[in-house]
C-alpha cells in the first residue's frame, strides 16, 4: 500500500485494503495514514476526508497525526471550507492543532470572506498563548478594518504590539482611517504617534484624513499642530485639499 501510494496509484491501495479487510486483517491508523497521505499526495482531498469516515466505520480511532496529515492536506489544496471542518473536528476531540496551520487557515478564511469562521480561529491561537504570526495579524486587521467595528481591528493592533512586533505602515493607515470615520480622531493620533515611536512614517492620504476630522470637528488648532508635524516628517500636504484654511505655524 506504502509502495502504490508513492507512486500516485492511491486507489491501487485502497483496493488492497479492501481485500485486507475480506481477510478480516485487523487495521491500524498506520495503514489508514498511508492512504490519507497518498491520497494527499494526489490532491484528492476529499477522499482523504472518505478515510477517516472509514476508519470510524472500522472501529479504527483517528489520531492526531491522522487529522494533521488531513488538514495540511485540505489547506495545501485550498479546500478552505473542508479545512475548517476538520479543524473544528480536531477541536472538538481536544487535539492541539498546530499554530502555523491555523495561522494558514486564518488567512485562508479571510479570503473567502468568512470573517467570523476567522476571528473564531484567530481568538483560539491567542487564547492558547500562541505566537501568532505577522502575516496572519496583519491579515486580520486589514480584512476587519473593512467592517463597522473599529474596535475589533484596534484590538488586533495592539496584539502586535503586545506581542513584540512593530506594526506596518499600511496596517496602521487603515486602522486610523477606520477610526476617522467614526470621528474617533485622537486614537488615530494615538497610533500615528505609536508608528513614529516605531520608526515609521505614515503616509500623505492618513495624514489627510486626521487634518480633516480634525477641521470637522472645528479643532483647528491641532489640524494646525499636525499639518506642521506632518511638514518635519517629510510628508508634503496638498493644502488646496484641506476643508477649512489652517493657521500655519
Amino acid at each position: 500500500m506504502d509502495g502504490l501510494c508513492k507512486v500516485g496509484r492511491s486507489d491501487e491501495a485502497m483496493g488492497l485494503l479492501n481485500e485486507a479487510v475480506e481477510m478480516g486483517l485487523v487495521l491500524n491508523v498506520v495503514t489508514f495514514n498511508t492512504l490519507i497521505q497518498g491520497y494527499s499526495r494526489e490532491g484528492r482531498t476529499m477522499e482523504c476526508v472518505a478515510v477517516l469516515k472509514l476508519m470510524k466505520k472500522h472501529g479504527c480511532v483517528a489520531n492526531y497525526v491522522n487529522y494533521s496529515t488531513v488538514l495540511h492536506g485540505l489547506l495545501k489544496w485550498n479546500k478552505v471550507k473542508g479545512a475548517f471542518g476538520i479543524y473544528k473536528e480536531m477541536v472538538g476531540l481536544g487535539f492541539e492543532v498546530d499554530v502555523s496551520m491555523m495561522g494558514t487557515l486564518v488567512r485562508r478564511l479571510c479570503k473567502k470572506g468568512l470573517i467570523h469562521d476567522a476571528v473564531g480561529v484567530f481568538e483560539k491561537m491567542l487564547e492558547k498563548g500562541s505566537m501568532v504570526d505577522y502575516r496572519t495579524i496583519k491579515v486580520m486587521v486589514q480584512v476587519l478594518c473593512g467592517r463597522k467595528n473599529v474596535d475589533k481591528p484596534l484590538g488586533k493592533l495592539n496584539d502586535i504590539v503586545t506581542l513584540g512586533y512593530s506594526p506596518s505602515v499600511i496596517m496602521c493607515d487603515k486602522v486610523i482611517q477606520c477610526l476617522c470615520a467614526q470621528g474617533r480622531v485622537d486614537e488615530g493620533v494615538s497610533i500615528l504617534l505609536l508608528l513614529h515611536a516605531n520608526g515609521r512614517v505614515a503616509n500623505r492620504i492618513t495624514y489627510d484624513v486626521l487634518i480633516k476630522e480634525f477641521n470637522a470637528q472645528g479643532r483647528l488648532v491641532f489640524a494646525s499642530i499636525l499639518f506642521s508635524f506632518a511638514l518635519k516628517q517629510g510628508i508634503v500636504l496638498n493644502r488646496e485639499s484641506l476643508p477649512c484654511k489652517v493657521p500655519f505655524v
